[in-house]
């Protein structure tokens, strides 16, 4: 953003041509989307809250569509828009859902709060109150305290409540969060850390350091960040100390886990093997949480270190990066949104010059006659299973949905709030936190 915090368009020239080409083939691509691809071992309940969701389904394709009204780029957008938004909210009356943000009523809930009050500018009309106090309900009995990250934890909760501010109810669920996010907390010598789930096969219980699922979603949650207490200070220290080794741009400073009963890495042995270069897992995400914990902590000096960490990721080399496709969670739309917010925040030449290299990768991983527009996910390098994966997604997190808006975000002047979900609207996140600091949690 510039000095007056408008959004500027990134790309230009035959780059901005090639990238709103790409969009309008998306969109035509998206007005009838496909079914989701069963699974194996999925249930029609599982099918049907993929389709319907956020992150996988038609709530994701309303946001889409409803940027694209408010870019001007679609002539039947902003009907598409509700026409979607209406089959996903007629979904949670016919189908049993979770509460998960990613394919979830907290997702679903989050879509039309974020399409009527963000883009609409329309009054509430108390249409989520029902889902706001099942949460409610819901967090004042957490039934699984490790279940607590972005995707499918309280954290993405969390998000919803953000967009739901500031209404009490909303300020109810991330008081919930924080009590709950405090009890669960493991307080260690490197500071304070939350475990995962074990998985079949691990000696140990593990810390998980990823923006998706692990302690960079809740190190950036603004229900955390608004205490400022020396706690919240003191938690900065976990995932800072679990870099490994000097910046080097052939590394990856973070990896995707480490072992609550690992030494800390000055102690170990042999450096684990390297993390793909994504929102989800590896550095850029960890930037994402780093810079807005020094913007609301008011920290310059992990402000630059988080910098210096955006820089080095960036310097990567394509083949060290593991990127294998084009989409928001592990691919290079979403490096490109993600280095394209570094950009508008710090103004740093070398992270917009990231940013327009991963959009300009993004696009080169059209191939026609496949998936969506071109766009079919693959499994990352080095991945023997690729069954699971849907090669015709049309979603927002790993599909052809998020690469639109991705793109949509670096050639026009359309701020990109949805990147919320993201946890990477660092600028909205921290005037939340200005307006309700510091007492909030005891109103």
């Amino acid at each position: 953003m510039n000095a007056a915090g408008e959004w500027q368009p990134l790309l230009d020239g035959s780059l901005r041509g090639q990238a709103l080409e790409t969009i309008g083939d998306i969109a035509e691509a998206l007005r009838h989307p496909p079914e989701p691809t069963p699974a194996e071992g999925h249930t029609t309940e599982t099918t049907q809250a993929l389709k319907l969701g956020l992150m996988t389904g038609r709530a994701g394709l309303a946001v889409f569509f409803a940027y694209l009204a408010e870019a001007g780029l679609h002539k039947d957008a902003e009907e598409l828009a509700w026409d979607f938004l209406d089959e996903s909210e007629a979904g949670l009356t016919e189908h049993w859902m979770g509460a998960s943000l990613c394919e979830g009523f907290t997702g679903i809930a989050w879509a039309h709060a974020h399409l009527h009050q963000a883009l609409s500018h329309a009054r509430d009309r108390g249409e989520l109150k029902d889902l706001d106090e099942a949460l409610i309900a819901l967090l004042r009995d957490w039934p699984s305290p490790d279940q607590y990250e972005l995707l499918y934890g309280m954290v993405g909760i969390g998000v919803y409540a953000l967009e739901r501010l500031p209404r009490p109810r909303a300020r109810t669920m991330l008081r919930l969060i924080v009590n709950r996010l405090e009890e669960s907390a493991q307080r260690t010598t490197e500071g304070v850390a939350w475990l995962t789930p074990q998985t079949p096969g691990s000696p140990s219980r593990e810390y998980n350091l990823g923006m998706s699922h692990g302690i960079p979603g809740v190190d950036c949650a603004p229900a955390l960040e608004s205490c400022r207490s020396s706690e919240s200070r003191r938690k900065r220290a976990f995932c800072i100390a679990q870099r490994v080794g000097p910046l080097a741009p052939a590394l990856s400073g973070f990896h995707r886990k480490t072992a609550a009963d690992s030494p800390p890495p000055s102690r170990r042995e042999s450096r684990p093997p390297a993390t793909r270069a994504a929102w989800c897992y590896g550095d850029p995400g960890v930037v994402a949480a780093l810079l807005a914990a020094a913007k609301v902590l008011e920290q310059p000096d992990l402000e630059q270190e988080a910098i210096d960490l955006a820089v080095s990721a960036a310097a990567r080399p394509p083949s060290e990066s593991l990127i294998a496709d084009a989409g928001i969670c592990h691919g290079a739309a979403g490096l490109g949104q993600l280095y394209n917010r570094f950009f508008q925040m710090t103004g740093h030449p070398a992270l917009g010059a990231a940013a327009r290299d991963f959009f300009a990768q993004a696009i080169e991983f059209r191939r026609p006659g496949t998936g969506i527009a071109g766009y079919a996910p693959a499994p990352a390098p080095g991945s023997e299973d690729a069954s699971a994966i849907d090669q015709n997604d049309a979603g927002l997190l790993s599909g052809a949905a998020g690469i639109g808006l991705a793109l949509l975000a670096a050639t026009t002047p359309v701020p990109p709030a949805w990147d919320r979900l993201l946890l990477a609207d660092l600028p909205a996140m921290c005037k939340v936190l200005i307006v309700l600091e510091p007492n909030w949690r005891n109103r």
